[in-house]
C-alpha cells in the first residue's frame, strides 16, 4: 500500500486535502502535529469524507514531530482519533510504558489498530541493533511495527531489511526504509521486502519527512516495476 501523508496548519484545510486525494491513496495519514491547533481537529468529518483507512499521528519532538504539549495531552488525542472510529493510529516505542500500555488497551476496546513507531533522524543503526529493536518493540504487542532511520548512504537500508524476515517469523506487519536523500529509493523497494506500507506526500512541497516522494511519481514507479 501507498499511505498518503497529510499535513495543514488547519482541521478544514486538512478535510480539504483529504477530499482531494483520498480517491488515489491506498490509505491516508493525518498529522496531528503539525496543526496549528490540534484540540480544534474534528475527527468524524474525516470518516465521512475519506473512503480509504486513516491513520493518526501525533509526533514527538524527539522523532520528528511538532507536537507542543504534555505526553498525556498528546495522547488525549489520539484517544479522541480511537472513540471516532480510527482505523490506525500510530505511537512512538519511547512512549512511557504505563501510557503506551493504556492507549493500546483502548485502541483494542475500540477496534482501532496500533503502529507502534521509531524514527533516528541521526542515522541506521547495526543490523544487529535493529534486529533486537524489533524484538523489544513486538514485545509491545503491536498490530504493526514501524522502524524508520536516516540514511547516509544508499547501502544503510541494507541493514534494516533482515528485519523483514523476523515480522515474517512474529507475524506482525512491518514498515521499515530510510530517510533522506539516500533513503528515497528504499521508499519504493521496501514494499518488494514485504513492507506493509510505504509513505509518499501529495507533490514535493507538502512532505511531513525528509525523502518523501510525490504518490504521483511513487505510482509510476511501481507500475514500471511490476512483473511481465
Amino acid at each position: 500500500m501507498i499511505c498518503l501523508s497529510l499535513q495543514h496548519e488547519s482541521p478544514s484545510g486538512l478535510l480539504e486535502l483529504v477530499r482531494q486525494h483520498s480517491n488515489y491513496a491506498d490509505i491516508i495519514e493525518i498529522r496531528l502535529d503539525l496543526l496549528a491547533d490540534p484540540f480544534s481537529m474534528e475527527f468524524h468529518k474525516v470518516s465521512s469524507c475519506c473512503n480509504v483507512p486513516v491513520i493518526y499521528t501525533n509526533r514527538i519532538k524527539q522523532e520528528g514531530g511538532a507536537f507542543h504539549g504534555s505526553e498525556e495531552q498528546r495522547l488525549s488525542l489520539l484517544e479522541r482519533a480511537i472513540e471516532a472510529g480510527a482505523d490506525y493510529i500510530d505511537i512512538e516505542f519511547l512512549t512511557d510504558r504505563d501510557l503506551l500500555s493504556g492507549l493500546m488497551e483502548k485502541a483494542r476496546g475500540g477496534g482501532t489498530k496500533v503502529i507502534v513507531s521509531y524514527h533516528d533522524f541521526h542515522g541506521t543503526p547495526e543490523e544487529d541493533q535493529v534486529n533486537l529493536l524489533f524484538s523489544r518493540m513486538a514485545e509491545t504487542g503491536p498490530d504493526v511495527i514501524k522502524i524508520v532511520t536516516m540514511a547516509s548512504d544508499r547501502t544503510d537500508f541494507f541493514r534494516l531489511a533482515p528485519a523483514f524476515r523476523l515480522a515474517e517469523s512474529h507475524s506482525i506487519p512491518l514498515i521499515a526504509f530510510c530517510m533522506g536523500e539516500h533513503g528515497r529509493f528504499s521508499r519504493v523497494c521496501s514494499l518488494f521486502f514485504g513492507a506493509f506500507l510505504t509513505f509518499a506526500s501529495p507533490d514535493s512541497g507538502s512532505v511531513t519527512a525528509p525523502g518523501q516522494i510525490p504518490i504521483r511519481k511513487m505510482q509510476q514507479i511501481l507500475s514500471l516495476m511490476k512483473p511481465v
